[in-house]
């Protein structure tokens, strides 16, 4: 979850940038970023709804934990980048949400905390569904969510060929996607750049950095999946977690530190 904490961030001032500020580190101080870009500097939806996911998770892990969860932590912060569809649910009845057939990436995005939660490859994969119901029904966003969730968990368990289980077992495959020519926000699309960004990687550090400085990425959201499944592959510096951390309210630091 920390990684994607980190790659939500490092993404949230560069999203609509054409330079993506590569010059600049990973986190930067506030005063390094140019003046038009640092009041999109900080936790964006993404971290947003991965502390929801969290909470659903903790809650029981059923579609309704999680629909409960989205609409209670995100009315809490407002227009944070949400998709036109959610951002209406959450200025309406509770009731009125039904599912919107999104392949948007956000299914994708806010899923890692299923990872740690779940006590089986196939729990993981459930959850990782119900997480996605809400909003992302379409067949392209359940795929998206299932896929992150069961490359983080499978990392973190040690399989060495995570990829080639998932597809064995669930029929979820990626190809490879080496840039944007436009700006992309569904699953199909922004899961293939995020593989074959850490295919390359060397580094938890340097994987998020070209996720995030991409050119036409969705940089916060790219980097938030790159950074969720990195985190299980490369260790990550004290001094970006407590950067990264910093621009998290006090009463959600315990989500991204839980040792689960």
């Amino acid at each position: 979850m920390l990684g994607a904490l980190i790659g939500d961030v490092a993404g949230s001032f560069r999203e609509f940038s054409k330079d993506k500020f590569r010059e600049l580190p990973l986190i930067p101080d506030l005063k390094d970023i140019p003046f038009q870009a640092r009041h999109n500097f900080g936790m964006t939806d993404d971290s947003i709804t991965t502390i929801a996911t969290y909470l659903g998770c903790q809650a029981g892990g059923e579609v309704e934990d999680f629909k409960r969860s989205y609409w209670e932590v995100c009315r809490e912060y407002p227009g944070n980048q949400y998709g036109k569809m959610f951002a209406s649910w959450l200025t309406t009845d509770y009731n009125r949400l039904s599912p919107y057939n999104s392949c948007g990436n956000g299914s994708a995005m806010r899923v890692s905390p299923v990872a740690y939660f779940a006590g089986s490859i196939d729990g993981c994969a459930r959850r990782a569904r119900n997480s996605a119901l809400p909003t992302h029904d379409h067949p392209e966003g359940i795929k998206g969510a299932i896929f992150v969730a069961l490359m983080i968990y499978l990392s973190k368990d040690g399989y060495p060929h995570p990829e080639e289980f998932i597809k064995d077992h669930y029929g979820i495959s990626y190809g490879r996607a080496t840039g944007y020519d436009h700006f992309d926000k569904v699953c199909q699309e922004t899961i293939p750049l995020a593989m074959h960004i850490l295919d390359e990687a060397t580094s938890f550090e340097g994987a998020v950095h070209r996720a995030v400085c991409l050119k036409n990425a969705d940089s916060d959201t790219l980097g938030a999946i790159v950074g969720s499944i990195a985190a299980e592959k490369f260790p990550i510096s004290q001094e970006l977690i407590d950067q990264a951390l910093f621009h998290v309210p006090e009463k959600y630091k315990y989500v991204f530190t839980d040792p689960l």
